[in-house]
């Protein structure tokens, strides 16, 4: 199959007793860019759009707002109301937030979007789905407001992920034709004809660029004096090049991790055992303050485990949406990936890691494109990740059963070289039902 993207978009404009029932379906393919796929199986691009006519909703000229679950977002949450406000007086504007997977960016949509109760709201979101079609004779299909906007755009298919090169700043970008810009605005100039409008953009850099620069560029130029609101919000995922807006008129916030007590508040209102204060704090160092690892990581931690009356999993485990974020594994050959798992299988002596690679079917030479796009470093002897989360991805990315046999390859090279309680430990992970090695390793152990 080919790999593309596909946007489609359906919803009704304006209020929803001015309009008849139904509603548009159209999809678009983008032509596809040449990616490999993490599982051998295409993947493609896709975004859906759709417009949402709320019921406005005032009670004594107070807009009904929520911070939708956020912590540690005051900040941003400030932003987004004077964006809306903005948008209220009749004014346009753009705000954009970037950061890692799970940091909050979605939820900073969602809380905008449930603000904007008295607005009529378009939400965009870009995503990762199995096979679509790809070809630019179906650009046609799109809805008549953006139909000229996708006729413009000289490149519509989505940039391909790779490694940055290290060392390197941000890349050049070509500038978006004034063209682009206008058929933008003119698209969006017909969405605004009925009331004020927001849109937000979710997962840009999974998107065509130059349509997304150029819906910006058109709100923050020949939008200015128009009721429309535009919110962007794209990952960075370490090692990557990174998306990049390119325009100096839309404030772009970059979203961090939180410390302990944010932590402690966010778990508190999420999680009915909260873990342990040492526990908590190696928690939030181990995973930067990710907010959406860690309540992952806490769901799937043991009641002993956070306690602190067992040791924390290593690497720690993440949720499915986190392990697909930070997966730069996917980007490199089968035999590295399967190398870069044994290397974040757990704390082992090089020597152990290099003689579990043999019993893999893998070596220390596979490492090589690892190490050339900086994902891993090797310091003397000792091979280690640059980013934790990439590391739990690299190993939590591969399948259950390699997952096993990486372990078991670990526990044998070290009962062989006489470190028992780690021989154990591997031998007791990732183990489903009765095991007899596992047993004999703990009873060993013991």
């Amino acid at each position: 199959m080919d790999i593309g993207a596909v946007w489609s978009a359906h919803g009704r404009r304006g209020d929803e007793s001015s309009v008849p029932a139904g509603c548009l379906e159209p999809v678009v393919s983008f032509p596809p860019p040449d990616i490999a796929s993490p599982k051998e199986e295409s993947r493609s691009v896709r975004s859906t759009a759709r417009t949402l006519c709320l019921p406005r909703q005032s009670v004594g000229g107070h807009i009904p707002s929520d911070r939708g679950g956020l912590v540690a977002r005051s900040r941003e949450l400030a932003e987004i109301d004077h964006l809306l406000g903005r948008v209220r007086r009749a004014s346009a504007g753009a705000i954009g937030f970037r950061g890692e997977c799970g940091v909050g960016k979605s939820a900073l949509v969602e809380a905008a979007v449930a603000r904007a109760t008295d607005l009529r709201t378009v939400q965009i979101r870009g995503a990762i789905v199995a096979g679509a079609a790809a070809g630019r004779d179906v650009v046609s299909t799109w809805p008549d407001p953006l139909q000229e906007l996708a006729a413009r755009v000289a490149d519509p298919s989505p940039e391909q992920p790779r490694f940055a090169s290290p060392g390197a700043g941000a890349l050049a970008r070509r500038a978006v034709s004034a063209v682009v810009v206008e058929a933008a605005a003119s698209s969006l100039r017909r969405l605004t004809g009925a009331g004020p409008l927001l849109i937000s953009i979710d997962d840009c850099q999974v998107l065509p660029r130059e349509l997304v620069v150029a819906l910006a560029a058109a709100v923050v130029g020949p939008l200015c004096d128009e009721p429309v609101g535009l919110l962007l919000a794209w990952r960075d995922t370490p090692h990557l090049e990174p998306f990049e807006l390119g325009l100096q008129e839309v404030v772009v916030h970059e979203l961090g991790g939180l410390t302990v007590s944010q932590s402690r508040e966010l778990l508190s209102a999420h999680c009915d055992k909260l873990p342990d204060d040492a526990v908590l704090s190696e928690l939030v160092g181990r995973t930067g303050g990710n907010p959406l690892v860690l309540l992952g990581a806490c769901c799937q931690l043991t009641v002993a485990e956070l306690a602190g009356w067992h040791p924390l999993p290593d690497p720690l485990p993440l949720g499915p949406a986190c392990a697909d974020g930070f997966n730069v594994g996917r980007l490199l050959p089968p035999a590295t990936r399967r190398t870069l798992a044994v290397v974040a299988a757990g704390s082992a002596p090089t020597k152990a890691v290099v003689q579990a690679m043999d019993r893999v079917g893998v070596t220390l030479s596979d490492l090589a494109p690892a190490l050339d796009a900086g994902v891993v470093y090797q310091k003397g002897t000792r091979i280690g990740f640059r980013h934790p989360l990439v590391r739990s991805a690299a190993f939590y990315g591969e399948p259950a059963d390699v997952r096993r046999e990486i372990r078991r390859a670990l526990s044998d090279v070290l009962a062989d070289a006489g470190a028992i309680e780690a021989s154990a430990c591997h031998a007791g992970a990732d183990v489903v039902g009765v095991d007899a090695l596992a047993a004999r390793r703990l009873a060993e152990a013991a």
